[in-house]
């Protein structure tokens, strides 16, 4: 199969980008796909669920010239094991918040071309991008150009809403661009609705305003509330590794299935 990069993002912190990047990497994985995962958050906020170490390699992907032989193998090697099947890892560092400001003037494309020089050649089916939220607009909108996929999380908090409005909007934008360098050809898989809990109002409101905004056919999920999250995080396990048979993990074998689907 052809490579596909998913991309998840929201403008604001806290909508559960990481929680979703890393259970929809690990669960490609564990269904035999082979997956790298790219932590394009400065918080490294994915190899610290993993435990795993931190490290500059997202930041070299975005900075270093990878047309030269060297420094694309360089940037290759800094590709580590997740310690799972088929699961890989590019991880991230506080200097990813500096890859900004050398970004500045890049093409949107930028990222995309470097990504696909880097990795399409290879045996990876799937590279799932989790982004920083709203601080670097320039480089989330570059991590989303270089997505076929889109999956957009959100809380169901007000703050997580407003993100995920002004990010609908920006891809609505980004397809409909003038410049056909810069009309981007992928599509919003949907709208992943974390934290629900049924029945309550805060819950009902945000799922009613996504279909209003959205629609019915773009809501993934929704995710209920559950505190496996909170402990998997705090033990460095995936959702396949504490609960396979937990309503999380049926919750997001549906999401799984449709990407595999659609891919």
């Amino acid at each position: 199969m052809t490579t596909k990069i998913i991309t998840l993002a929201n403008r604001k912190g806290g909508a559960g980008k990481t929680t979703a990047a890393t259970t929809i990497a690990s669960g490609l994985a564990f269904r035999g796909k082979n997956v790298l995962l790219i932590d394009l958050d400065g918080q490294a906020s994915v190899s610290r669920w993993l435990g795993l170490v931190r490290d500059d390699g997202a930041f070299a992907l975005l900075t270093l010239d990878v047309s030269k032989k060297p420094v694309a193998e360089m940037v290759r090697s800094m590709v580590i094991s997740s310690r799972r099947d088929h699961l890989y890892v590019l991880p991230g560092s506080e200097k990813t918040y500096s890859a900004v400001n050398i970004l500045s003037g890049k093409p949107i494309s930028h990222l995309r071309k470097v990504i696909a020089s880097l990795f399409f050649r290879g045996s990876i089916d799937y590279i799932v991008i989790d982004t920083q939220p709203g601080e670097s607009f320039e480089l989330q909108t570059m991590a989303i150009w270089a997505a076929d996929y889109l999956i957009i999380p959100t809380a169901c908090a007000q703050s997580s809403l407003d993100g995920l409005y002004s990010l609908w909007e920006t891809a609505k934008r980004m397809k409909a661009e003038i410049d056909p360098d810069r009309v981007w050809h992928g599509a919003v898989l949907g709208v992943l609705i974390n934290e629900y809990e049924q029945g309550k109002t805060t819950s009902e409101e945000t799922l009613a305003r996504v279909i209003e905004k959205c629609s019915q056919e773009a809501i993934m999920g929704p995710i209920h509330r559950a505190q496996l999250f909170k402990q998997m995080e705090g033990q460095g396990l995936t959702l396949w590794e504490k609960d396979p048979k937990s309503r999380a993990a049926q919750e997001y074998n549906a999401i799984l299935s449709k990407i595999i689907r659609l891919s």
